[in-house]
This record gives C-alpha cells, sequence and structure tokens, in this order.
C-alpha cells in the first residue's frame, strides 16, 4: 500500500529525496529475502497461521511507532524493517488461500479478484486521503487499520492445517524442473512491467501532459482504480470460466496479447486520459497469465504444488523488478520513459513469441 505514495511519504518524514532512492534499492532486494523466507515457511512450517498472525501484529505495532516517530533515520529503520513481513507475508497468505482452493477444487480467480480488490482499494483511498489534502501520515494509521482487518479474519477463518501427507510431500523438497521455471519467468516478466512502472508514473504524467501535482494524484488514483478493481477484478471472475471453455494455453495467449496492446497503445496516448485508459488491459494481461500458467502447471505436477509455484512466480518477478530498476538508472536519461515504454512492448513480443515455441516441448515433455 505504501508504495503507492513512496516519495511523500518518505518526504514527510524529512528523508531526502538522494535518501529514499537509496532505500528504495535496499526494499527490493529485502521483499526478495521475504518471500525466500516466507517461502521456507510455507514448505516447513506446521504453524502456518501462528506465522501469519504474528507478522500481522508487527505490522501493526511498526505501523503505529512509525506514524509517531520523526527522526528519519529511525523511520527508515522501522520502514526496512516493516518490509521483512510485507510482501512476503501477503504472497505468503496468497499461496495458501490457493492451495486451500485447490484441494477443494474451487475457482483460483475467484478468490484471487478480492486480492486485487484490496489492492485497489488501498491505493484509491491512499491516492484519495492525499487529493483532498490529508497528512501524508495518516498512510500508516490506514495501515494499522488494514492489518487489524487482516488479523481478526485469520483469526475468524484460519487456515486449515496440513495433513501428514502433505508434510511427507514437502520434506521431499521437490524441486520444480528447469522449463517449469523458464515458463515462469516468461510470464512473471510480462506481469512484472506494469509494477515496476509505477515508479515512474508520476513522474511521467508530470513530464509527458504537462499536469501539475494534484491532477497528477487523481491520475493516478484512477488509474488504479482502473487497473486493479475493475480490470483485474473483472478478469479473475471469468477466467476460471474461460479457462474451462477454451483451454489454459489460449487464454495464456490473450494474457501475452492483452500485454501487446496495452504498451503499444500507452506509447502513442495522445493525451493523460487515453494513458490511463490502457491500464483497462491490465488485468487482463495479469490474470489470464497468473492463473494460466498457475492451471497448465498444477495440470502437469499436482494440486500439492500450487501453493510453491504462486511463490516461486512472485519470487521470480520481484527479481526482474529489481533488474529492470537499475535499468531505469542507467538508462532514463538516455532513452527516455517513453524509449521505456517501447522496451516494455518489446519484452512483450519476446516472450509471448519464446512461449509460443517454447509451449509445445512443454507439452511434449511432460515438463
Amino acid at each position: 500500500m505504501w508504495i503507492f505514495q513512496y516519495e511523500p511519504l518518505m518526504a514527510a518524514k524529512n528523508v531526502s529525496s538522494a535518501t529514499s532512492l537509496q532505500v528504495l534499492t535496499f526494499v527490493q532486494l529485502i521483499v526478495i529475502g521475504s518471500i525466500l523466507l516466507y517461502s521456507g515457511i510455507l514448505e516447513r512450517s506446521k504453524h502456518r497461521n501462528s506465522v501469519i498472525r504474528g507478522t500481522l501484529i508487527l505490522r501493526i505495532i511498526i505501523s503505529a511507532l512509525l506514524f509517531i516517530v520523526e527522526f528519519p533515520t529511525v523511520f527508515i529503520v522501522g520502514f526496512l524493517i516493516y518490509q521483512v513481513g510485507a510482501v512476503g507475508c501477503d504472497i505468503f497468505y496468497e499461496s495458501l488461500l490457493l492451495e486451500e482452493a485447490s484441494k477443494k477444487r474451487l475457482d483460483f480467480g475467484k478468490y484471487r479478484m478480492f486480492g486485487s480488490l484490496g489492492y485497489a482499494t488501498s491505493g484509491f483511498l491512499v491516492s484519495g486521503f492525499l487529493f483532498l489534502e490529508f497528512e501524508v501520515p495518516i498512510l500508516l494509521i490506514l495501515s494499522v487499520v488494514i492489518n487489524f482487518i487482516l488479523l481478526f479474519l485469520n483469526l475468524k477463518t484460519p487456515f486449515s492445517s496440513r495433513s501428514s501427507v502433505e508434510q511427507g510431500y514437502d520434506k521431499k523438497k521437490m524441486k520444480l524442473p528447469l522449463s517449469a521455471l523458464v515458463f515462469i519467468f516468461c510470464c512473471a516478466v510480462v506481469t512484472t512491467l506494469p509494477g515496476s512502472f509505477g515508479y515512474l508514473f508520476n513522474g511521467y504524467l508530470r513530464e509527458q501532459f504537462s499536469l501539475p501535482l494534484q491532477h497528477v494524484t487523481l491520475y493516478v488514483s484512477v488509474a488504479v482504480f482502473i487497473g486493479s478493481c475493475i480490470s483485474e477484478v473483472s478478469a479473475f471472475y471469468v477466467v476460471d470460466r474461460l479457462i474451462r471453455k477454451i483451454g489454459a494455453k489460449q487464454v495464456l495467449f490473450i494474457g501475452f496479447l492483452a500485454s501487446i496492446i496495452r504498451w503499444a497503445l500507452a506509447i502513442v496516448s495522445p493525451n493523460a486520459v487515453s494513458f490511463v485508459a490502457t491500464y483497462l488491459f491490465h488485468g487482463i494481461n495479469f490474470a489470464f497469465l497468473y492463473i494460466g500458467f498457475l492451471t497448465l502447471l498444477r495440470a502437469k505436477l499436482g494440486n500439492e504444488i500450487v501453493g510453491t509455484l504462486t511463490m516461486r512466480f512472485t519470487f521470480i518477478a520481484n527479481l526482474i523488478g529489481v533488474g529492470l530498476a537499475q535499468l531505469y538508472a542507467l538508462s532514463l536519461e538516455t532513452i527516455g520513459v517513453r524509449g521505456i515504454l517501447v522496451s516494455y512492448l518489446l519484452i512483450s513480443l519476446f516472450a509471448f513469441g519464446f512461449v509460443v515455441i517454447f509451449y509445445k516441448r512443454l507439452a511434449s515433455n511432460n515438463v
């Protein structure tokens, strides 16, 4: 949630722009470590609900302390500690949820769409508060409230305990085949692009379309709402039904095509309204690729691997995100944001072409 207005939050706590960029690099590394940590817990721990509750309590305490603290150095340290239990725990929670859905043979998408709805709602609230000129630190109070709600929900409806069969399955420490990892990489790199662009979104709207900061905040809020609340929720709602109708392979390919169309339109958008409208393709891109790859690999590797697949996908996506962030630092002044948008289009085209060729081998070799 904090990433939506990372710069204003750091500025409100008297953290300089140069320092905030350095902190962002550390955040990306911590997120990768966090995903590895919670991935290990997913595969080995018997006390999954206790891990979730402990992390949420820690997040509540840190959020409250960060709201109070005024010293930049202390704020940065607390902010980084929070990240250890942020993305990793969220993906851990999502992995457990999809495991439950897989056991009960329920639609993945209809469960995952609530994650998109929460993401969109929090982003919309954050941008909305700032647009209405609330103080930036109010975001930390919002963080306390959201974590309290998550804690209450887990206490009321905990995840089921693992059976002895599942524990024995985990002890085998099954490694994903190389072909499956390559397949995941191709899907992850395309779904990572929109999130990576979030770091450049505000600046691009200001520079490309000469918008004042208040208008930029509003457009970002609308884009998040369109992309996550409207597009993602709708796409996740229909994706399983569509897979049953036309097949996971076709749905996967539609996801790649949505990414290609989106970035092509973004490159030629003449104004901020048309640029924000390209976020309508975001849900088709993300939901179709995410659920498509899970469905295909679950059919090959079994229901028990769903949680591991989710964690691996997110881990690879965050590695790609770190790489893209370094690419921005090296190339932004040379090619500009427009050049980066062109690179997104080329990456989508290359990944799609590779998967079209790779898919036949994937199917014939039984992964």
